[in-house]
């Protein structure tokens, strides 16, 4: 209990019940002081004004909207984008994926109105407004990378209590539009048919007319290694001695890693790109794969044309 200067006693104020005090300025200060959110303090000319501010406050708190931050949306953007180099630096997450993101943010993000913006002032149809800015001359599933951008940046901020937990409503009032309506289609992968499929293997196999060759095209092996196993450019790339194990009573690949081409960010260095191993990108892609006889020969090919530190 704390006394008052007339010897009675009222109660002491709890934590997070706020205080107010009369200002140098002639009128009234409200302060507002909570463990793990920053001090707030509101000026009116009288105390039932600077009341009213602080009550308004208090059930923002309760709804947990306080949070908020005022930070612009491209300064937050950055922050995020900078968290993320360093989980690739801790191999939590794929430096592929952070380019992918870096590129969206560069080319379709950033400087626009809506990332000049603070989130206390973005609303559903900003985020919209970028994505229509592209939709003459994106595809959907390219339109959807600048809309996943928004939605990682802004669940990630609200998991870590840096936006109100009911900021996810704004992600859900935000308009894609139709596929059916964009001038510019997805494109799908072609699938070879399988009359040309051979014609292909003959082309790639063929004999070189140099004696000191033995094919027409260097990598002819390796095409039809692909196309017997269905692997992937970067996995092919990947492979090492150690892929070859027995499988099922013959011999098998077991895919573990891909090569894949990324953004240079070593200090000092002149290449924009550089080749790195990373695990495959989906759980099902961790396989072994059967060699059938035409696989075992171009595999035994390519083991014979090249590098043998690298297959």
């Amino acid at each position: 209990m704390a006394r008052t200067t007339k010897g009675t006693q009222q109660k002491r104020r709890s934590k997070g019940d706020g205080s107010l005090f009369p200002n140098k300025r002639g009128g009234w200060t409200a302060r507002y002081r909570k463990k793990g959110l920053p001090d707030k303090e509101f000026n009116a000319p009288t105390k039932g004004e600077a009341k009213a501010l602080l009550d308004d406050w208090k059930i923002k708190v309760a709804i947990q909207d306080a949070i908020t931050s005022n930070i612009k949306v491209q300064d937050y953007a950055n922050k995020y984008l900078f968290r993320k180099s360093l989980m690739v630096e801790a191999g939590k997450f794929k430096q592929t994926s952070l380019d992918r993101l870096e590129k969206t943010y560069e080319n379709h993000l950033k400087d626009t109105d809506a990332f000049s913006k603070t989130f206390s002032n973005l609303t559903a149809d900003d985020i919209t407004a970028t994505i229509n800015a592209k939709k003459e001359i994106l595809s959907y599933s390219s339109l959807k990378k600048i809309y996943l951008f928004w939605s990682a940046m802004i669940k990630t901020a609200i998991s870590l209590g840096e936006l109100p937990k009911n900021f996810s409503d704004i992600l859900n009032r935000v308009i894609m539009p139709e596929e059916s309506v964009l001038p510019v289609e997805t494109k799908e992968i072609s699938i070879i048919p399988p009359e040309h499929e051979q014609i292909i293997k003959e082309i790639a196999m063929e004999p070189s007319p140099n004696k000191n060759e033995r094919y027409l095209y260097r990598y002819g092996p390796a095409i039809v290694f692909l196309l017997n196993t269905g692997l992937r450019g970067g996995e092919l790339l990947a492979l090492g001695q150690t892929s070859i194990v027995p499988f099922l009573g013959r011999r098998g690949i077991k895919i573990t890693h891909t090569l894949s081409r990324v953004k240079n960010r070593e200090a000092g260095s002149k290449k924009k790109t550089k080749m790195i191993l990373t695990p495959p990108k989906y759980p099902n892609s961790l396989r072994t794969i059967p060699l059938n006889k035409e696989a075992e020969f171009s595999l035994s090919c390519m083991m014979e044309l090249y590098d043998k530190e690298n297959l």
